[in-house]
């Protein structure tokens, strides 16, 4: 089957994990034969990295979306830790709408930042891997990191107070969003099975919470 046009499928990091665009002109089958061949090209990207993921650009059946998700798992051995739909990508936080109208490129990096290295970037980061001590991000955007932070990450780099910093353990020495700097004490670096976490600017700190938790 000849799949056509490769921007039928395109992903892409959100401010929730990875969004999955899909053409919602093409026929369904298609689609799921150019989503498998995006996928396989990045199989060794994605096999076991966890993130969440959501579809957009198309509305899926429940049936379609299972299929999807389906193709997504079994040729990437991504680990998925949530589907969200496209009424939870709407913000509630007007500040937060005026901010994303202006960042919208996203940097994937696939693998660990080591001591010593360096992610400079004009728009939102997403990291699928460590982030060492001694390495460093530095955004404009957003930063997501899709296992543990060990490194500095300076999140609204320039001067954006609404971005934010996610982690799927997040054990920094220091983080920093906008002007804003936090740092971590000893005791919160020591603790074992930490869930995500979403640190984000409140009340003029730098305030963390557990992901399911955050409205």
């Amino acid at each position: 089957m000849d799949v056509g046009n490769d921007n039928y499928v395109i992903f892409k990091g959100g401010r929730n994990g990875i969004i999955v665009l899909l053409d919602e002109t093409v026929e369904f089958d298609i689609l799921k034969e150019q989503l498998k061949k995006k996928v396989k090209e990045a199989q060794k990207f994605f096999e076991g990295a966890k993130a969440p993921i959501g579809f957009k650009g198309r509305k899926l059946t429940e049936d379609e979306e299972k299929q999807c998700l389906d193709i997504i798992v079994n040729e990437s051995k991504l680990n998925i830790t949530f589907v969200y739909g496209q009424d939870q990508e709407q913000l509630v936080d007007e500040k937060k709408q005026d901010y994303d109208s202006t960042v919208t490129q996203t940097k994937f990096y696939f693998g660990a930042i080591r001591s010593g290295q360096s992610i400079n970037f004009p728009g939102s980061v997403i990291i699928m891997g460590d982030v060492n001590p001694g390495g460093e991000i530095i955004a404009e955007g957003n930063v997501i990191v899709i296992g543990t932070l060990k490194g500095f990450v300076h999140a609204g780099a320039k001067g954006k107070e609404a971005a934010f910093i996610v982690a799927l353990k997040l054990i920094p020495v220091q983080l920093r969003i906008a002007d804003i700097i936090t740092y971590f004490p000893d005791d919160a670096l020591k603790i074992e099975n930490k869930v995500p976490e979403y640190a984000y600017i409140c009340d003029n700190k730098i305030c963390v919470t557990p992901v399911n938790k955050r409205n």
